[in-house]
C-alpha cells in the first residue's frame, strides 16, 4: 500500500515575492536559496491576489512601474482567490482579536486563506509575518 500523504504546500507572502524579484533587496539571495529549497523539497507554492497586489505596489515604488508591470506579466504562481466567507472571517478577526491589532488586513486575509487550505508553512522574509495557526 502506498502512503497517501497530502502534498506539501506553502503560502508565499508579498515580502518573499518582492525579495525574489528585486536583486537589490537585502534579502534577495536568501529568498532565492529558500525558494530553491522549497521547490527541491516538493512544496507547492501559492499566494493570494492580495499578496500580488501588495508586491506589485512595493515593486512599483522600489523599481518603477515598468519593471513592476514586467514582473506581473511574468508571474507564475498558483493563486488562491478568497471568497466572501474568507473576507467576513478575516474582517471579524481583525476587529475582535486584540492579538491581531497590529496586523494589516492583507496579512489577516492571507492567514485566513492558509487556514482554509490547511496550510501551516509560509515563505516570507518579513519578520512580522509569523503565523500562529491552530
Amino acid at each position: 500500500m502506498s502512503s497517501s500523504r497530502p502534498p506539501l504546500a506553502a503560502f508565499v507572502d508579498a515580502s518573499a515575492l518582492v525579495a525574489l524579484a528585486d536583486r537589490g533587496d537585502a534579502t534577495h539571495e536568501g529568498a532565492v536559496a529558500a525558494y530553491r529549497e522549497l521547490c527541491d523539497a516538493g512544496y507547492r507554492l501559492f499566494t493570494t491576489e492580495y499578496a500580488v497586489v501588495e508586491a506589485f505596489d512595493l515593486l512599483s515604488l522600489s523599481l518603477g512601474t515598468e519593471l513592476a508591470r514586467q514582473w506581473l506579466a511574468n508571474l507564475r504562481i498558483a493563486l488562491y482567490h478568497l471568497d466572501e466567507a474568507d473576507h467576513t472571517r478575516a474582517r471579524h478577526r481583525l476587529v475582535t482579536d486584540d492579538r491581531l491589532a497590529t496586523r494589516t488586513l492583507t496579512d489577516v486575509l492571507n492567514i485566513t486563506a492558509m487556514e482554509r487550505l490547511g496550510v501551516r508553512d509560509a515563505f516570507a522574509v518579513d519578520e512580522h509575518f509569523t503565523v500562529e495557526l491552530g
